[in-house]
């Protein structure tokens, strides 16, 4: 999300520099809703503002466009991750709830405090499988995350949790392999794939709603056996 915020940023900015087109037009070109929207954005970027900056005259890129022909091929232990594509219906999710930056690994505290509370849980839908929701992405860098399970829609929410509503989706699923740690094989490894390799050539882009991570009977922490696999929600490029 860092990436694309500032690939945003750096392309309005070059747009500013270059052409001629009123502000508030490139603002809307590049996903924001609002001439106020877009200003608060730019000036944390370039301290300046987008009028500001224009008259100054001088581009300057903030993040260069990722080439992919230098990125390493990515996968779990060198070997491509195989892909498959799902439709989901809607989901109603209870568990812990955080919103922030993750600067601290404090996702992973989380689900320390939560797994020995996951039987006041009721109505859970698979008691054999924990989902990892995350979404909402603020402009910040912030985005909330949900440890918990999938529930029937009536299910009460126990004290200090929380409730995500997940909408129907389309997913591409990778699995992942190993810790989740693990450089080169682990969940940010998943991750990396599918944006660096898989979503360019595909067809696809992301869709503007929660990612999952799915733990069932195959996930075991710190194992070099264990699997998860990883959601990304995606639509056919127009």
């Amino acid at each position: 999300m860092d990436y694309v915020r500032k690939r945003r940023l750096t392309e309005a900015a070059r747009a500013l520099v270059h052409t001629n087109r009123r502000i508030l037009d490139i603002a809307l070109d590049w996903q924001y809703d609002s001439h106020e929207a877009f200003t608060r954005a730019f000036k944390r970027a370039y301290s300046l503002t987008p009028f500001e900056y224009r008259r100054r005259g001088i581009f300057v890129p903030i993040r260069a466009a990722l080439s992919l022909a230098d990125i390493e091929p990515l996968g779990t232990k060198g070997a491509a991750m195989e892909t498959r594509i799902i439709n989901l219906p809607a989901m109603h999710v209870v568990g812990m709830g955080y919103v922030g930056k993750n600067e601290n690994a404090e996702i992973s505290s989380m689900w320390g405090d939560f797994i020995p509370r996951v039987h006041e849980i009721q109505g859970k839908l698979y008691p054999e499988v924990m989902l990892g929701v995350c979404g909402d992405a603020r402009e910040d860098g912030s985005f909330r995350y949900v440890a918990g399970f999938e529930v029937d829609a009536n299910a009460p929410v126990p004290d200090g949790m929380t409730t995500f509503e997940v909408p129907a989706a389309t997913y591409v699923i990778v699995t992942q392999h190993g810790e989740l740690s693990d450089e080169k094989c682990g969940l940010g490894a998943a991750l990396n794939f599918v944006y660096r390799e898989w979503l360019p050539t595909s067809g696809y882009q992301r869709a503007d709603t929660p990612d999952l991570e799915w733990y069932d009977k195959r996930f075991h922490p710190g194992q070099e056996e264990s699997e998860m696999d990883v959601y990304t929600p995606i639509v056919k490029i127009e």
